[in-house]
């Protein structure tokens, strides 16, 4: 029960990162494709 409730805590932390990082790209550079955050996420993962 520990490691599951651990395991859904990773994952919403995960899931706010990737939505910060892209959030944080798109303000930075709009005109940018967004290929560049895909990527860092895939790396990520």
């Amino acid at each position: 029960m520990e490691d599951k409730g651990k395991l859904i805590a990773i994952g919403l932390l995960v899931v706010f990162f990737i939505i910060a990082l892209t959030a944080i790209l798109m303000n930075t550079s709009n005109r940018k494709e967004v290929t560049e955050p895909t990527a860092l996420v895939t790396m990520i993962t």
